[in-house]
């Protein structure tokens, strides 16, 4: 997930410049790629069928949409461990898919 809607903000805020903005954004979406293809290799080599998405926008809008869009049948989701701030932010778009997934939600640690 690109998470293009707090970029946004940043940019909005001065705390980026445009230039610095797309280079994040570029650095985020290889860096998801890069986790994609593995965890594709690891549904192919356990002979689990999976879909992937990179997506880009607002996180809980994005997922929810492109979930109700493929007929997920489930929406598995990182844990996350890392400092305060990220993880109000983090437990909130997560608390907003748990509350509005078409489907089951799957929290992995």
């Amino acid at each position: 997930m690109v998470d293009t809607a707090t970029l946004e903000q940043l940019l909005k805020s001065h705390i980026f410049v445009a230039d610095e903005k797309e280079e994040y954004e570029k650095d985020i979406e290889m860096n998801g790629q890069r986790h994609l293809e593995y965890i594709k290799l690891m549904a192919v080599e356990n002979d689990i069928d999976i879909k992937t998405s990179l997506l880009k926008g607002s996180i809980h809008s994005s997922i929810i949409a492109e979930a109700k869009s493929i007929g997920a049948d489930a929406i598995v989701i990182g844990g996350w461990k890392d400092t305060r701030t990220r993880m109000d932010l983090a437990a909130k778009e997560r608390q907003y898919i748990l509350d509005t997934a078409p489907c089951s939600v799957i929290i992995v640690k």
